[in-house]
Formats: C-alpha cells, structure tokens, sequence
C-alpha cells in the first residue's frame, strides 16, 4: 500500500487493524529507526490520507506482467504469467519456474523489460489514471522497501 503521512507518500504495510508501518530508503526524521537498510515508523492509520492499494508491474512488448520478488543482487525479477502467453520462453528462465495452475511464476533478466509502473487501487483495470509509470531504478528501491528480496535464488 501507498500511504499519505504528513503531506508525503510511503510504502506501508498493514500492522493489524489499526496501524500502518511506513517504510523509507531515508531518514525522514528522527522518530524513524533504520533496520536492514530501511527506515520504518509505525502509525495510526487515522494520521494517513489517501491511502491506496497498489501492484507492481513490468511491461514487454505489449503485455504487463506482476512483479512478485527481486533477487538479492537486484539483476532478476519473478513475474506471474499466464502459461499461454507467448512471451514466457523468451522472458522467464524456465528452470526456475512452477506452475500454480493457469500461472507460472519464474525468474526473469530485468533488463529485458521495457518499462514498469505502479497500479494503483484497482488490479484489473490498467488505464492511464490508476497507474504512474517508474523506471528501473525505482523498481528496484520500491521491492527494497516492500522486502520482497529472494535470498535463495537460483542463477
């Protein structure tokens, strides 16, 4: 989620009913404390405006694909895709890949992307105003922050 505290958007993540844990690659002030390269701060979700629900995606060719995880050299990305999508061997590197039924999930060169962006709000609908595009430098810090980083990742 994208949260809005004190006129500044952060990545948070839910900490029960009432509470949201904003996350930053810097020190905001001195009420964040710094843990395995991030800075976290817990609030109450009333202190947050406009907060949203968002995906990340990447695109090639003409498809968009989730983004899940980012290995921890920051050189391969794992997406989901359909097993009918004609892209999946020139993307994913199949002997990293499962089936979870109609989807692959597998690991991919994320040079080989043209382009990512964050959906926002709405995971089906991909229309211009629920999504804001990023570059790959963003994506990385943004799967930092969200600690979605594979340790165990094959090469």
């Amino acid at each position: 989620m994208i949260a809005n505290y004190k006129g500044k958007d952060f990545f948070g993540i839910s900490r029960g009913r009432d509470l949201i844990e904003l996350r930053s690659s810097c020190s905001e002030d001195n009420t964040f404390v710094y843990k395995d390269g991030i800075y976290t701060k817990c609030v109450k979700k009333a202190e947050c405006s406009n907060v949203r629900r968002c995906w990340l995606f990447a695109t090639y060719e003409d498809e968009y694909f989730e983004v899940l995880k980012i290995n921890c050299d920051f050189e391969r990305i794992m997406v989901g895709m359909d097993i009918s999508n004609t892209y999946m061997s020139e993307l994913m590197d199949m002997k990293s890949a499962y089936d979870m039924g109609r989807e692959i999930y597998g690991w991919c060169d994320i040079n080989k992307f043209s382009g990512f962006y964050i959906l926002f709000d709405d995971y089906s609908n991909h229309i211009d105003n629920n999504k804001r595009v990023i570059d790959r430098d963003e994506i990385i810090e943004y799967m930092k922050l969200l600690v979605v980083i594979d340790n165990t990742s094959v090469r």
